[in-house]
């Protein structure tokens, strides 16, 4: 991806705040693992696509204003010590298109959110 700040560019630092602040609300430093968690996936997804979709509708750029895609992964594990391993790999504009990856993690639980955001 280009140099964050450029117009029509993926906000990348904007993504950021966002996810950081949606996963530290969800997921308390005392939550113990348990399987209801499912719900807590779809919780922070959602919550980070509203965000998303909110700042969206605000971007403009020099030929009116931009429209992004996003796809939103979250993956919760039990943090027992076991590796979490993640990878993908994306054909797109570098210089309009991009994704944040996030991990976070507590005495009982590892999260990994990953967005990645395409210039429509």
């Amino acid at each position: 991806m280009e140099e964050e700040g450029e117009e029509g560019a993926f906000a990348v630092e904007q993504c950021k705040t966002i996810v950081e602040k949606q996963v530290a609300s969800q997921i308390a430093h005392d939550l113990v693992w348990n399987p209801k968690l499912e719900n807590m996936q779809t919780v922070i997804i959602e919550n980070i696509l509203k965000e998303l979709n909110a700042e969206n509708e605000s971007r403009q750029g020099p030929q009116g204003p931009l429209r992004f895609k996003f796809v939103v992964l979250c993956e919760l594990q039990q943090n027992s010590g076991a590796g979490l391993a993640n990878a993908s790999t994306c054909y797109w504009d570098n210089a309009t298109d991009g994704h944040y990856a996030y991990k976070y993690s507590t005495e009982h639980i590892q999260a990994f959110v990953t967005v990645y955001g395409v210039l429509v």
